[in-house]
């Protein structure tokens, strides 16, 4: 769910059933509730 007011970059990555409140930054992966930063996706080894 991404709340009113929350801005996603380009090339975010939302986890499943994820709260986005924030800005998110760009080739990152939030999960969780509320949604935090995992990792840059460029850092992951997919």
């Amino acid at each position: 769910m991404i709340l009113n007011g929350a801005k996603i970059s380009k090339g975010v990555v939302i986890g499943a059933g994820a709260l986005v409140n924030k800005d998110c930054q760009t080739d990152s992966l939030y999960v969780g509730v509320p949604a935090k930063k995992v990792n840059k996706l460029h850092e992951l080894d997919i």
